[in-house]
């Protein structure tokens, strides 16, 4: 499908992208070459439920226009950028043993830190560059790693 093929794409530009090192000190360059195997979209009901009535809400508040966002080279996808909402597509890069409850209960922000230290605080953390995700992703016995994308 087309929106497989434009996930493919970025994640495939991104996946050799350079990116800040983890404390932010500078530009580093990355030699990652990430390879697309397996796409399957998640849908939670509930917490897409209340997904939808935030959404609703925000644009009742301020209406549909928005400013680009500065310095990011995030997924978005035509329909939202056509309401202006400045929705993107990040990258979450998890232990594989922590992927199953995300994708049952959605991201969990007071879990945050427990694998790599609370240097910006508590928090569920996502990035647009899928080499700078990768990094936080161990791999399974077969060498596969695994990318949440998430709206």
């Amino acid at each position: 499908s087309s929106e497989y093929r434009t996930l493919w794409e970025h994640l495939v530009r991104t996946g050799a992208a350079p990116s800040r090192d983890r404390f932010g000190s500078g530009p580093r360059s990355v030699q990652k070459v990430l390879e697309l195997t397996h796409v399957e979209r998640v849908l939670l009901p509930d917490l897409e439920g209340g997904y939808r009535v935030g959404r609703k809400a925000l644009l009742e508040l301020r209406g549909a226009g928005c400013s680009a966002i500065p310095d990011c080279d995030a997924l978005q996808l035509l329909c939202d950028q056509q309401l202006g909402l400045n929705e993107v597509f990040l990258y979450h890069g998890c232990r594989a043993a922590n992927i199953s409850g995300i994708l049952a209960q959605g991201f969990d922000a007071t879990r945050s830190g427990e694998r790599n230290g609370r240097f910006f605080g508590r928090g569920t953390y996502f990035t647009d560059v899928a080499a700078k995700a990768d990094s936080y992703v161990d791999a399974a016995a077969d060498g596969s790693r695994c990318l949440i994308v998430a709206q």
